[in-house]
């Protein structure tokens, strides 16, 4: 929880101390003129406080390097920058932890930890001067204005940010470090970002980083609520289509026409998915299907490409059988149900070699050419014999239509 800067702050801030407890934490970050408030609760942190008085002692607050440690083990787990707080209020909860408030008072650099026989460490710091701080220069007015205009953008897409911390930042435009501060103290930025903006000791440096940031918090909101509206958009049209079909399907009811197409089409498209069609023959059903729930059912096209639909969805895309091109077994088969006819028996011969050694060579017809009587029925059945293969016969005598065999329109 953060609030407001106070005014006091600027003559506390002079008498910081040379040393003083560390206070590593991983859920928020302190900046100066600022009051934060948290949660303790790891051991070392909790003896820092019970160390202190109840008010009035300053301690340094850092953020710790590896978020999900546990406690720094030494320096290099936490940040070179910290800020110097003053504990102004302090609440022991029931389950152990303390609910602290502290007054940001300065920027500091942290030298050295020693650690004490309480398990927390003990910190050296010295004063991290801000360099810009009072910079009125028109460049600098720039840049904070880029900074107020980014921050009004944001409390226009985020209604969590209110109007009147636009109000308290155009207050302290005077103080550009200060102002960069409250910005980012007020921004919902991850803790590591808030931890860059703190570690940046030059004003204008702190501005441009701060207005980076504020960009990528904007377009991150603009995507956000992009799709929010898209989502709601798509609800909307769910919501009218389901109020739409109920009120033709009452109004069917009333006429005694049952369900409609609709139904029709609803259980092609459950035929489809319970099909397990082939790549191809799926895009092609579905294009199909699609058509089909445009078209009336009074039209003539309808019962044509209902008709096609269903020829496709009943046939065996997943029903095959193995080829045994056992060629020895073949050739003894065909000499057992066939005498002579040895360039015939070849030619069979040949044809499943081929099939054995060219396993992508899909889908060969072979012809048969004589007059009734000479044995092609009878070769037939044994060339499907050999592979294994059943043997359907399809006798096309008498017609005259070649479309007869290959179909009429769709």
């Amino acid at each position: 929880m953060v609030q407001g800067p106070t005014d006091s702050t600027r003559v506390i801030a002079k008498d910081v101390p040379h040393s003083m407890p560390l206070l590593p934490i991983v859920s928020t970050v302190v900046f100066p003129f600022n009051v934060t408030s948290f949660s303790v609760h790891k051991k070392p942190n909790l003896a820092v406080i019970h160390k202190l008085p109840r008010t009035d002692q300053i301690v340094c607050i850092t953020l710790q390097r590896q978020l999900e440690q546990d406690y720094p083990q030494g320096r290099s787990d936490v940040y070179d920058i910290g800020v110097a707080a003053r504990l102004i209020h302090q609440m022991n909860l029931p389950d152990g932890t303390i609910q602290v408030a502290f007054q940001g008072l300065s920027r500091v650099h942290i030298r050295k930890l020693t650690k004490t026989k309480d398990g927390y460490f003990e910190a050296d710091v010295s004063p991290a001067h801000t360099l810009g701080g009072h910079d009125n220069s028109p460049e600098m007015n720039v840049l904070i204005a880029q900074a107020l205009e980014r921050f009004e953008l944001l409390t226009n897409l985020d209604s969590a940010y209110s109007r009147e911390l636009t109000n308290i930042l155009k207050m302290n435009i005077k103080g550009p470090g200060r102002f960069a501060d409250l910005i980012a103290t007020y921004v919902g930025f991850p803790v590591t970002v808030k931890m860059e903006i703190l570690s940046e000791l030059n004003c204008k440096d702190r501005l441009k980083r701060l207005t980076e940031r504020l960009d990528e918090e904007i377009a991150r909101l603009a995507v956000d609520q992009e799709m929010r509206n898209r989502a709601q958009i798509t609800i909307d049209q769910a919501q009218r289509e389901f109020l739409l079909r109920q009120q033709l399907k009452a109004i069917r009811a009333e006429l005694g026409e049952g369900e409609g197409p609709e139904a029709e089409i609803e259980k092609l498209k459950e035929k489809l998915a319970a099909a397990k069609l082939p790549p191809e023959a799926e895009k092609a059903c579905k294009s199909e299907i699609d058509r089909l729930s445009l078209i009336s059912e009074a039209s003539a096209e309808y019962n044509v490409v209902h008709t096609y639909i269903d020829w496709l969805l009943a046939l065996p895309w997943h029903t095959q059988t193995p080829d045994n091109l056992d060629l020895a077994r073949a050739r003894e088969i065909l000499d057992d149900d066939h005498f002579g006819l040895e360039k015939v028996k070849d030619r069979f011969i040949e044809f499943l070699a081929v099939m054995s050694l060219k396993k992508e060579h899909k889908g060969p017809i072979l012809c048969l050419v004589g007059p009734p009587g000479v044995g092609k029925t009878s070769l037939g059945k044994s060339v499907a014999r050999a592979m294994g293969r059943k043997f359907q016969r399809l006798s096309v005598g008498g017609l005259h239509d070649e479309a007869e065999i290959m179909g009429h329109r769709r």
